[in-house]
């Protein structure tokens, strides 16, 4: 594979195949055709058979010859183009997956899906994770928790390569490793085969106190992170975590441990992490590894610390004599250059799960082609979005990859980070093609081939929680889906083959990829007595595409809005919706437009989410550019014209702190370089700055789920709040609490209209409606969201006065203020609350228990019309979920489960 090419570069980029097609060669038969048969028709009208536009100056027979060879030769190039070159997708189902069609789609392994709350010792069914290909790609080995069991076992799954439905075999209960003094802990690690059939894997354990015995010492039961794993009973029967330090000291094995299991059975102890500790090659550090057999006598490994403490080093260890026993193992750190992503950090500054991950990967070796001293590396950074692929050597054995070649660049992306890669080689005629399969590069549910020169293909798509990808020896492509997920109970672990075959060949189904499955969206007709409408979407276990429905706050009149749907969003003036998709692809969600009893209009198929509410002329949408690990994004906000189509990138680089005026034509945002407030005319594009910058200033520093800016309904005033770094508040050292500044300013000059601190956790806030007043919920504790986690106070900010006082204290869950702004209402875990101004309360009931309120607090707040407020009943372990709805004058309290098993998410009310 080469370096970098510019033109495999922009071919990279385009989503849709590089390779010819038949129709093309079809059209040019016909064409030529028609230029033939035009002048014999004109002949019999009288007129002269011509072919002086062709090969001038060569008599007549010999250019009819040389036609006619050219049509031989056409007629071969579409045979050729259609066997390599047809890349239409063909489809398992009107619901499944699409792949190309010189490829045969099969299930060759499946498991059933980890139940949501699984701990371990607890868990109905396996937990799967870790595979790799045995040798001839026959094979399928897998680390794997048994259903009822607390520690991993290898497993195998034979036939992978032309086997459907497949069993696993038990090899070896890694509870049984005989290792004085450690005990193994139920969680799963890296495991990579090499060319003559051993098993390299890694454990992770614990080092035990000395007398301690495995029986109590041991990762308990639920036990799920490090802290937990690694508490150890002592005196007073409390436990303690033993620390790195301590480990190193006591000459303890490490917590990590890399095995060989022959084909014969027989297994070996390869290395410790307290070996590469006690050989001062890392320092002491919980450490995660990732591994790559290259050759039997060769296995690389990956070394991050855990914490963070230290550098990410890269080792080879090798058998020298190559004889199978790995008692006179060398290990050998291998420097790389310092431009490579993570190969050098300072001590204590590095996070590798919130920055990125590396990825080892073995290329085949093959008659003539040993890739044995070399290894791929593919290298997320999650911070940047980038993705790189390296191949690395040190084939003079000097202990780094810096001299010329050794450290080579073979492919780079942006906004790919988290892609799995599988090398492949295949031998034709004689020749051998290697590629790249990857997962996740063009799209999350994407199987792709990257090119020797850089190019990529889409071959598959429409896999549900793609997780990772193999390569056999012969061209089979396997795409894994499923991971482990707590908040899914449908995450099977599925292990799907793709087999090349003849182009053509490959449909299994007779039913087409769906590209017309986007239905007329119809809106609920009013209910008697005009009962307003709740909008929200449903997810059940059998489905992950979740449809839209309506239905009155009476528990009446449910209609089915939109199916495989996610995100509906109204214009404001309620004559259409905006949404995102996947009836098309499954997995993939494209943008529409659709008014009442109208056909959808398709806007994008980019990746990305309508910004409400939007406006009958423009459509804003953001479009993540990269992920951070704690789930958050960084994109760029883009106008689509609904008229043209055209699209203008509004701002780049803008996080989740922004916010669409009510009539949707003016964007405020924070400028992320400068830490400013800006404000963009929609229309016309121009921006200038209301707020900052002032140094080291976050500005709209709020609740987590509640960020961004908030408009006055009357679209005059903004409100925000602001902070300072690096926690983004201002530390009260006297209070031990944070303080915040709560800012409100007019749109149209930038005058500050109320500035105030605000001591507590980070606040959220509420507009009445007539833009004079503000609610503002605020946690006592620090590091809190306002309004859930703990005791909190609700304030009430008079904008004309400037009066700030506190009008509840306690467990606050929820603020809202009434359409009239009249009254406001707030909420206890137990209790409803509805406040006049002046200070008159009423008590209404609520579902028990209310369901917490984190990062997403389940306020729906009061119905347009004032009769009712609605809130989630809460988020539980398994369906049903439900929506509760108050009646404000009665009092009376319904809980809506319109659709039995299912979870109702995005509750809205229906304007």
């Amino acid at each position: 594979m080469s370096a970098i090419d510019p033109i495999a570069a922009v071919l990279a980029g385009l989503d849709r195949p590089v390779a010819p097609r038949p129709e093309f060669a079809e059209a040019l038969l016909s064409r030529l055709l028609d230029e033939l048969r035009a002048p014999v028709q004109g002949a019999r009208r009288g007129r002269l058979l011509r072919f002086d536009w062709l090969l001038p100056g060569v008599p007549l027979r010999l250019r009819l010859a040389l036609i006619l060879i050219a049509l031989l030769l056409l007629l071969a190039g579409i045979a050729t183009a259609t066997y390599f070159g047809v890349r239409t997708w063909v489809s398992a189902g009107p619901r499944g997956i699409q792949y190309r069609s010189d490829y045969r789609l099969a299930t060759a392994f499946s498991s059933p899906g980890n139940p949501v709350g699984w701990s371990p010792g607890d868990n109905s069914v396996p937990w799967w994770t870790s595979l790799a290909l045995g040798p001839g790609g026959r094979d399928l080995y897998a680390m794997v928790i048994p259903a009822g069991s607390r520690t991993p076992a290898l497993v195998r799954v034979v036939g992978i390569d032309r086997g459907t439905l497949l069993r696993a075999t038990p090899l070896l209960d890694l509870g049984r490793l005989d290792i004085p003094g450690w005990c193994v802990w139920p969680f799963l690690r890296p495991l990579s085969s090499a060319p003559n059939g051993d098993v390299f894997f890694v454990a992770g354990g614990l080092d035990l106190p000395s007398g301690a015995s495995a029986r109590t010492s041991c990762a308990p039961s639920g036990a799920m992170n490090d802290v937990q794993a690694f508490l150890h009973p002592d005196a007073t029967g409390l436990g303690y975590q033993l620390s790195p330090a301590e480990s190193a000291a006591r000459g303890g094995l490490g917590h990590l441990l890399l095995f060989v299991l022959h084909p014969d059975g027989s297994r070996q102890l390869v290395l410790s992490g307290s070996d590469l500790v006690r050989s001062k090659l890392f320092p002491p550090d919980w450490m995660e590894w990732q591994i790559a057999a290259s050759a039997r006598d060769r296995v690389w490994l990956w070394v991050d610390p855990a914490e963070g403490t230290g550098p990410q080093r890269l080792f080879e260890v090798v058998d020298p004599n190559a004889d199978g026993d790995w008692r006179d193992r060398v290990v050998r750190g291998v420097s790389l250059p310092a431009s490579l992503p993570f190969a050098k950090r300072s001590t204590g500054t590095f996070d590798s799960f919130s920055e990125g991950r590396w990825q080892l990967a073995a290329e085949p070796s093959l008659q003539g082609d040993d890739r044995s001293r070399s290894v791929l590396a593919a290298v997320s950074n999650f911070r940047t979005g980038d993705f790189r692929v390296y191949r690395l050597a040190d084939p003079n054995d000097d202990g780094d990859a810096l001299d010329r070649g050794e450290a080579r660049l073979l492919f780079e992306r942006r906004n790919a980070a988290g892609a799995q890669i599988a090398p492949r080689a295949v031998v034709r005629d004689g020749v051998v093609h290697r590629d790249l399969v990857v997962a996740g590069l063009t799209r999350h549910d994407r199987v792709s081939l990257i090119s020797e020169s850089g190019a990529v293909v889409d071959v598959a798509r429409a896999f549900r929680a793609l997780s990772t990808v193999l390569a056999g020896p012969n061209g089979e492509l396997y795409a894994v889906t499923g991971n482990w997920d707590l908040g899914r109970a449908n995450n099977a672990l599925v292990v799907y083959r793709l087999e090349p075959v003849a182009a053509g060949k490959g449909t299994i189904s007779v039913s087409p990829p769906v590209t017309q499955a986007v239905p007329t969206v119809s809106f609920p007709p009013p209910l008697p007595g005009g009962t307003p409408r709740l909008e929200f979407e449903v997810i059940s276990d059998a489905s992950a595409a979740p449809a839209s429905y309506t239905i009155g706050a009476d528990g009446r009149g449910l209609r089915r809005l939109v199916s495989h749907v996610r995100g509906v969003c109204r214009s404001t003036d309620g004559r259409q919706v905006a949404y995102t998709s996947d009836a098309e692809v499954p997995t993939e969600f494209f943008t529409y437009v659709a008014t009442d009893g109208g056909r959808p209009q398709k806007v994008t198929e980019r990746n990305g989410r309508v910004v409400c509410p939007f406006a009958r002329r423009w459509l804003l949408l953001y479009r993540p550019v990269r992920y951070r690990p704690d789930g958050s994004s960084v994109g760029s906000l883009v106008r689509h014209d609904l008229r043209s189509g055209r699209e203008t990138v509004v701002v780049r680089e803008v996080d989740n702190r922004y916010a669409l005026s009510p009539d949707a034509t003016r964007l405020v945002f924070v400028d992320r370089q400068r830490e400013t407030l800006q404000l963009v005319e929609l229309d016309s594009l121009e921006q200038r700055t209301l707020a900052g910058p002032r140094a080291g200033l976050l500005y709209s520093y709020g609740v987590v789920g509640e960020p961004g800016p908030r408009w006055s309904p009357d679209g005059t005033q903004i409100a925000y709040f602001s902070g300072f770094r690096p926690r983004g508040a201002i530390w009260e050292p006297s209070s031990q609490r944070y303080a915040h500044e709560l800012w409100v300013r007019d749109i149209a000059t930038g005058a500050p209209v109320l500035r105030r601190l605000i001591v507590g956790g980070p606040p959220s806030l509420a507009w009445s409606s007539d833009g004079e007043r503000l609610l503002v919920c605020v946690e006592d504790l620090a590091f809190e969201p306002g309004c859930g986690a703990g005791p909190g106070r609700l304030l009430l900010v008079d904008l004309r006065g400037g009066s700030v006082r506190t009008v509840a204290r306690g467990l606050l869950n929820l603020v809202g203020w009434a359409p009239s702004g009249l009254a406001f209402a707030y909420a206890t875990p137990r209790t409803l609350f509805v406040v006049t101004p002046d200070g008159r309360t009423r008590r209404l009931p609520t579902m028990r228990p209310l369901g917490p309120c984190e990062v997403e607090c389940p306020w729906l707040g009061w119905s347009p019309d004032g009769r009712y407020i609605g809130f989630d009943a809460g988020r539980t372990e398994k369906p049903p979920t439900g929506i509760q709805v108050v009646d404000v004058r009665t009092g009376r309290l319904r809980v809506l489960r319109p659709l039995r098993s299912a979870y109702y998410l995005d509750i809205s009310w229906w304007r």
